[in-house]
């Protein structure tokens, strides 16, 4: 492997030299078999001209020939399968914050059910309500922390242009995944926010008396 390494970042830097025009600002891609289960390519930013083998990413061909081969990925599957090929320390990782979406369903429905309770007994169910919301936010809190201190970190290393292309091309059809909220539904839910939450987090008692409602 360290001699195919070595090949690769010679044929990197000749087709880089800026006499040979053959690239423009150093950008371009290579990449190479290393054996039957992994392929080496450029990383995303780095230039042809001045490519070292830190700039190179180990890729695993099953997991890219296998997100080949399914129909209908939402988004995050398509960043999450990418993001494996590409650094396989991350699957443990990555599996769980899979086993986390499933906890964020169970705690959503639970929400959904204290404020059924809260509904009907308002006097004993209030405690149960706060409670499960403060038990999804907390859980919600440190799930967003993993994905922006531990994954996006990763993702930014070892994703190729090429693969942030597939992944913005997946979030063209964005929608929420536990609520398939879609844009034009979030902007719907951040005004009936906004319009109910007092000041200075939302606009409260003002936006009931421009609109001469209650909301």
């Amino acid at each position: 492997m360290p001699e195919q390494m070595s090949a690769l970042v010679k044929l990197a830097r000749e087709i880089g030299r800026e006499d040979r025009r053959l690239a423009i600002l150093g950008e371009g891609n290579v990449s190479a078999k290393l054996n039957d289960a992994q392929f080496a390519i450029k990383a995303s930013g780095a230039c042809l001209a001045t490519l070292s083998e830190e700039d190179v990413t180990v890729c695993d061909w099953t997991r890219v020939l296998g997100l080949l081969d399914q129909k209908n990925l939402s988004d995050e599957a398509v960043d999450q399968a990418l993001l494996e090929a590409r650094a396989p320390q991350a699957k443990a990782l990555l599996d769980g914050l899979r086993t986390e979406h499933a906890t964020g369903a169970h705690l959503i429905r639970d929400l959904e059910q204290a404020l059924v309770g809260m509904e009907v007994g308002w006097a004993g169910g209030v405690s149960k309500f706060r409670a499960a919301v403060e038990a999804y936010a907390e859980f919600h809190w440190k799930h967003m922390r993993k994905e922006e201190e531990e994954v996006m970190p990763l993702a930014e290393r070892y994703l190729t242009a090429d693969d942030w292309r597939e992944i913005d091309a997946a979030f063209a059809g964005n929608k929420d995944p536990i609520a398939d909220l879609r844009e034009h539904d979030f902007e719907q839910l951040f005004t009936r926010i906004v319009s109910l939450a007092p000041e200075p987090i939302g606009l409260g008692e003002r936006w009931k008396r421009v609109n001469g409602t209650s909301a």
